[in-house]
């Protein structure tokens, strides 16, 4: 068991600290001196020019010899993303996660919003400073809880316990994904606007897209309508009214959502929306701006509602009844969530303006669409801590298919930032298209997410083979039951530079899934291992690690780890089973997730018999030479692989015996 030292506390500006054990991780709490001093020059910052807030307070923590480290930073005003420092001294302004490994043993570190005080973390010589915001406001004399650190030997385990640690003595357990419930309807695969058309979404090419994915036989069961569909003043960025606009959609929303589930079969359509109503507010003179003008303020150069819980709700409230009654919408996507802060900088707290916002928010979804809601653009601390019960989250930038190479750091975001940002919810990965350059690295990287899956293809822009292994054949997701985060051998090093291959993992069921890349920037191939050290359940056991695009099967052992080689921005996808004696089923080859056809299997003396749900064809592992395979009684033709045998499936359950000879 490791010794879970406190680290020490030093250089104390304007404010006293105190640190305390709970369930063996370590917390601190601040006490600011002098609520209306600001440290430096100047007074409290109430501009909104920028997204940084004046700091009220900081002070020091010395880190144990820490070398190379791990820092998921706020990188913009609405998102997070990985730093790879080799010292402390490296370490980004507005870094929330720190994770770094000494003698064996992770050591981890996390700021807190508390609603009062936002913590930040940024490098110096012998650790890190941690500064206190109180979004341009004094701060209250009361101790607040703005960091935590624990240390383990299992990494993920580390961060869980902390993090979990802080929501206990928040009392906000139910902020924890471990306690919420994934939406049923995002089992299901989606399609969004927004890649497709941007702001030219219109109901026509929507009803052509439609058709084009019923034709291709892509089961897409929701639809999102994105940013371009309201009635707005697009080139000021401001909202007119709750209704869509009328030349994009000259029957009306309703008519949309109508075509869209009675002749395509759409279970959910969703649209989007802004968290002020639009990017910047309401628009001057406008139907929604003489409705709620007694209600607004005048922030910049913008009008946007009075930093209110029960206000925001009313405006909310008001909308989403009109979009479920009215015109059949089932959720939404909340845009520029990292707005409810920066608008109220000087005005309100962080608990008044981005807490009030999300909270209000939450309650009128929870009320018009069964707490369907995608909350998006929301990942500084603020939205983390403050937002509540909700469950899904966007966790990286957009998916952007102009951008070169993108896909690189889409990868990293997500993967990396989920460490942190899992703990509360599961990720949407973001839209990609299935024609696309790198589409396979895209449709291999959603496998793991254990988030929604949808595509923005255009029109003429659809290809199903990398978007059908993605799904069963009853039309429905197979998802992972975890969230899926990089291998413990990829947590410190940065996969872009290091000449070796990216892994990201998720559980399914009592096996894992493994994607691997090659993000090398400098697109030469690259080798890596996959080792039963890179997962930490994995230790002492004995596996099969099945290559979906290589189609072999190999054992994975204790002390022999399985050799990969991938060429540039090439990816793989690995189905890492626990080994049954005897021989076993893989399953449908044809998906990601290749063993949800098992519904049960067994081996009996030199009999493999299993319940499988109908596919083309299936793979299994025998340790002794195969003599017979019957499908349905039936006799059928048995292929070798490499480490494996194929076998034609059937259009209906099946009942498979396989017979091993001696």
């Amino acid at each position: 068991m490791t010794e879970k030292t406190e680290l020490t506390v030093a250089n104390m500006e304007n404010c006293a600290v105190t640190a305390e054990q709970s369930e063996g991780v370590w917390l601190y709490r601040v006490q600011v001196t002098d609520g209306k001093a600001v440290l430096g020059n100047g007074a409290l910052d109430a501009s909104l020019d920028t997204d940084a807030s004046s700091q009220v307070g900081r002070f020091s923590l010395s880190l144990p010899a820490a070398g190379a480290m791990t820092a998921v930073y706020q990188h913009k005003t609405w998102w997070l993303r990985p730093a790879f420092v080799t010292g402390p001294e490296q370490v980004p302004e507005r870094t929330q996660l720190l994770l770094w490994q000494q003698d064996g043993v992770y050591w981890a570190a996390v700021t807190v919003c508390d609603g009062v005080l936002r913590g930040d973390f940024s490098g110096e010589a012998e650790g890190v400073t941690l500064s206190l915001s109180a979004n341009g406001c004094p701060a209250d004399s009361n101790s607040h809880i703005v960091a935590a650190v624990n240390c383990g030997a299992d990494p993920y385990a580390c961060i869980k316990e902390m993090v979990a640690a802080v929501c206990r003595r928040l009392g906000k357990t139910y902020m924890l994904r471990e306690n919420k419930t994934f939406p049923q309807m995002f089992r299901s695969l989606g399609w969004c606007t927004w890649d497709a058309f941007y702001h030219k979404v219109n109901e026509a090419d929507i009803l052509k897209k439609l058709q084009q994915l019923k034709d291709l036989q892509v089961p897409v069961r929701w639809m999102l309508i994105d940013d371009g569909w309201s009635d707005a003043d697009y080139p000021n960025r401001k909202l007119k009214d709750w209704t869509a606009d009328k030349e994009k959609f000259p029957q009306g929303l309703s008519h949309t959502v109508k075509v869209a589930k009675e002749a395509f079969g759409l279970e959910q359509v969703g649209v989007w929306h802004a968290l002020m109503g639009y990017w910047t507010g309401l628009a001057p003179d406008s139907p929604i701006f003489r409705k709620w003008q007694d209600k607004l303020v005048h922030r910049g150069q913008d009008d946007v509602l009075e930093p209110r819980e029960e206000t925001y709700f009313d405006f909310y409230n008001g909308w989403h009844s009109y979009l479920a009654d009215k015109c059949g919408i089932d959720f939404v996507k909340v845009d520029g969530q990292g707005s409810g802060s920066l608008y109220y900088k000087g005005m309100a707290d962080y608990n008044r303006s981005a807490g009030g916002c999300l909270r209000a928010l939450e309650r009128s979804t929870d009320a018009h669409f069964g707490g369907n809601l995608v909350n998006c653009m929301g990942m500084a601390p603020e939205n983390l801590w403050l937002r509540g019960h909700s469950p899904v989250a966007r966790s990286s930038d957009d998916f952007v298919p102009q951008v070169p190479r993108g896909f690189r750091e889409h990868a990293l975001q997500n993967s990396f930032n989920t460490l942190l940002h899992g703990q509360f919810y599961w990720g949407d990965w973001d839209m990609f298209w299935s024609s696309h350059v790198e589409s396979r690295q895209n449709s291999v990287l959603r496998a793991v997410s254990g988030g929604p899956v949808y595509i923005s293809d255009p029109l003429d822009g659809t290809d199903p083979t990398n978007i059908m292994p993605l799904v069963g054949n009853n039309g429905r997701l197979l998802l992972c039951d975890d969230v899926g985060v990089p291998t413990a051998d990829c947590l410190l090093t940065d996969p872009r530079s290091s000449k070796k291959l990216f892994k990201v993992f998720n559980r399914y069921g009592d096996g894992y899934v493994v994607a691997v890349f090659n993000l090398d920037e400098e697109n030469e191939t690259c080798c890596g291992t996959l080792a039963v050290e890179d997962i930490p359940q994995l230790g002492g056991k004995q596996w099969l690690v099945y290559r979906h695009f290589a189609g072999s099967c190999t054992p994975l052992k204790p002390g022999q780890p399985v050799e990969l080689t991938l060429e540039a921005q090439d990816a793989e996808l690995l189905l890492v089973l626990p080994r049954r004696p005897g021989g076993q089923i893989l399953g449908d080859p044809a998906k990601y997730l290749s063993t949800w056809v098992v519904q049960s299997q067994q081996v009996e003396g030199n009999t493999l018999t299993a319940a499988l749900a109908a596919c083309e064809s299936f793979l299994f592992v025998a340790e002794k030479p195969v003599s017979q395979v019957l499908v349905n009684g039936q006799a059928v033709e048995v292929t070798p692989r490499a480490g494996c045998y194929q076998v034609p499936g059937d259009t209906g359950p099946m009942a498979v015996e396989i017979a091993f000879g001696e």
